[in-house]
Formats: structure tokens, sequence, C-alpha cells
């Protein structure tokens, strides 16, 4: 079993040892064995020097620091979320060590959020999650507050395809200081952050097609019937007969917020195809060659429909100076 080596830490646990112990026990009543082992190697590999790097800030913030990681991974490796997922959390947690001036102030609302966006991120966005961990990483050091880090993580999730996060990002980034602007910018490869920030889609003259969204959910995508689409509250809403899912999207990518409080009924009721005809009778250039479309929206630069034959959402972009966000 591997050894702490820290002796601040290794004075603090043998001071607290017995605190230490029953919860690791509590733990066991609630989810059945812990591994000590792993546990160890967690504590070691990396509590341990997040530990060390908050106790050169604040060396009073030992013990508070230490027991909100050591509570937290007793609780993911009983829900086994540690295990299936560890090297995402490995990868997560060592944010924290590269803002240790945030940790030791607040070692538990920083932890939250670093977990919260892992598991949003692994329902939403799965494959983006090596991404916005590494853009985490970058940037954490550059973060002064507690806001600014937070900020900086809805940010920088949403230029990972979290796009209901728009709105809330484009309102953080404009109170984040210059320095951090500059070093967000950094972040995107091809310069474009600016351009993100203010339009939706890449530049057209015309509807472009994004994809689809949804399916068939026996196949564990969205709708067990062909949905319809509508516009409630200022959101996109679409329903199949059973339920219904808030939609989002934009050129970083989209999102179906599953358990809407809109009942299906009211969407089907409230839908049309009134947009498609607006938009074809436009100055855009716009050609679909469906002949069971049932339904359709046109908010925020983005068009939706759907059809009587299929089980998606058909996602179509263009960018309008008079549907920019500010």
């Amino acid at each position: 079993m591997e050894k702490v080596s820290f002796p601040p830490l290794i004075a603090h646990l043998k001071e607290a040892s017995l605190e230490y112990n029953q919860l690791y026990y509590e733990q066991e009543l609630k989810s059945g064995v812990v591994d000590k082992a792993i546990l160890s190697k967690w504590i070691v590999q990396v509590i341990e020097p997040i530990v060390e790097s908050c106790f050169t800030v604040m060396p009073e913030s030992l013990p508070r620091v230490f027991k909100t990681f050591y509570s937290n991974i007793l609780n993911l490796l009983g829900s086994n979320l540690a295990l299936i997922h560890e090297s995402e959390y490995e990868q997560a947690w060592k944010i924290c060590g590269m803002a240790p001036h945030l940790v030791a102030h607040y070692p538990q609302r920083i932890l939250s959020a670093v977990n919260s966006a892992l598991l949003s991120l692994r329902q939403y966005q799965p494959e983006r999650i090596e991404e916005w961990l590494r853009f985490m990483h970058n940037i954490a050091g550059f973060c002064n507050t507690k806001e600014e880090f937070l900020d900086c993580g809805r940010i920088l999730a949403w230029l990972c395809g979290m796009a209901h996060l728009r709105k809330e990002a484009i309102r953080a980034f404009n109170v984040l200081p210059d320095g951090i602007k500059k070093a967000l910018a950094e972040q995107i490869s091809d310069g474009r952050l600016d351009y993100l920030l203010t339009y939706c889609w890449d530049e057209t003259e015309s509807l472009n097609f994004i994809g689809c969204v949804g399916g068939f959910s026996g196949y564990g995508n969205g709708f067990i019937h062909p949905p319809r689409v509508t516009i409630i509250d200022g959101f996109i809403v679409a329903a199949d007969t059973e339920s219904s899912v808030v939609f989002f999207a934009d050129a970083n990518g989209s999102v179906l917020l599953r358990n809407a409080n809109y009942a299906p009924e009211l969407v089907f009721i409230k839908s049309d195809t009134s947009p498609l005809s607006k938009v074809r009778n436009g100055k855009m250039k716009f050609s679909v060659n469906f002949d069971d479309i049932t339904s359709c929206v046109d908010l925020n630069s983005t068009l939706v429909l759907t059809r009587e034959s299929s089980f998606y959402l058909y996602i179509y972009g263009y960018n309008d100076d008079a549907t920019q966000y500010h």
C-alpha cells in the first residue's frame, strides 16, 4: 500500500485517524466494501499533491481540504464512478491543484463544480470530456477568484458543445479580466472565439444543414414517436406523445435537455409550419425536398423542422445580425 510522504499531512492523519476511520466505515455501511488499496492510491497520487499545494498557500487549510477530498473519493469509490471513470476524475481533480489559492479557501465548492461538470459532459457531450479537461488545465491557473474559475468552466463547457450554456457563457466572458479573456481565446486554435461569441453559426448566405438529433428511443436516442417542435417561453421545445425536451444548438454542438416541464399535448397544439414559408419566401437560399414536414421553428439563427416519417429533429443554421446575442 502506498504511503503518504508529506509531513504535515502525516501529522494530521495521525491526529484525526479516528474521524477518517469513522467516515470510511460509514461509507462501507452505505455502499459496501471500499478497496483500501485503491483508496490509498487516490490519497497518495491525487489528493496529497493537492493538499501540499494548498498548504503552501494557506497552511491552516490542510484539515478542511483533505477532509473534503477524502469524503468525495469515498463517495465516488462507493458509487463506482471513480472506478468506471478513473482517468477522467484523476485529470479533473488535478485541475484543483493548479488553483490552490482557490481550493484552500473553497475546497468543496471548487471540487463540486469540477465533479458536476464531468457529470453534465458525460450526459450530453461524453466524447468531448478530454477536450474540456485539457482546456481547464490550461486556464485554471489564470483564475484569481472562485467566480472566475466557475465562469471559465461554464465557458469552456459551452465551447465543448454544451449549447444550453451559450447565454450564460457570453455573460460570463464579458465580465472576465482581459488576461483571462486572452487565455481563453488562445485555447481556440483557429482564433474564432470572438466570432463564436457573436454568431451561432458559421458565416453563410443560405440556410446550412447542420445535422439531425434525436432518433428512435428504442435505440437509446430521443423519441418513441415522430416528434413535433414549437417555441415556448423563448425555448425550442420538441415532444412526442410521451415526453418533451428543450433543444439548444450552435456551432459548438447541440443538446437535448430531457424531462422538460412542458406537456407534450401543448407542443402538438402550438406546433405548425408557418416559419418554413417565411424562410422560403425570404432572401436566403433554402431548398428542402421533404414532402412530409409536420412542424418548424425559427429561433436564434436556427431552423428546426420535423417530419411525419422520422424520429429526428432536422437542424439548419444561418447568421443574421438581428439574431445576435448581446
